[in-house]
């Protein structure tokens, strides 16, 4: 009869992703931007941080119960993508074979679980390409890491193409 309980840990997940969101920026700036300035990036991370977990958008995820499951594909995508980003430096630095497999396994089983709990989870593949070519030199990756890239990252969206192209008419259907 209570719903405090419920939205008690929905907040509590939201302060967790939060804190995802903190590290993942700690992470690209350190990664991205060290040779711009000599600022570690912490206020830039607070104030990024402080955004996400105040913004309007997020009451409904928060407020909600039925909204868990964004929480929770919200903190599998984060974790996914705070992963990829500290794994990034060591694939492009020592590009050992079992490395690369780790970290593209460890993306896609983050992804998978992001998309058992919501269906945009999808994203994290797309969010870590984004990153890739926005944010980081292009001479920092290898030829080594474009075929990770193609395997781990394009195939999902590639394999979700073909799902979408042969099961849409079943998918229709059901409506």
């Amino acid at each position: 009869d209570n719903p405090f309980a419920f939205k008690l840990v929905n907040l509590v997940l939201h302060l967790f992703n939060g804190c995802l969101v903190f590290i993942a920026c700690r992470l690209l700036v350190a990664q991205g931007y060290r040779r711009h300035t000599n600022e570690p990036g912490i206020y830039f991370s607070l104030i990024v941080t402080a955004l996400w977990l105040l913004h309007p958008v997020q009451q409904n995820t928060v407020l909600y119960t039925v909204q868990r499951m964004t929480e929770l594909s919200a903190q599998f995508t984060l974790a996914g993508y705070v992963m990829y980003l500290s794994a990034r430096k060591s694939i492009i630095e020592t590009g050992t074979l079992t490395f690369y497999l780790l970290t593209g396994i460890s993306v896609w089983i983050l992804m998978v679980t992001a998309v058992l709990c919501k269906e945009n989870g999808i994203l994290l593949p797309l969010f870590i390409l984004i990153t890739e070519f926005t944010l980081f030199q292009p001479g920092q990756r290898s030829d080594k890491w474009s075929i990770w890239a193609g395997i781990f990252l394009v195939l999902p969206f590639l394999l979700l193409g073909i799902y979408l192209l042969y099961g849409l008419e079943g998918e229709l259907h059901s409506y």
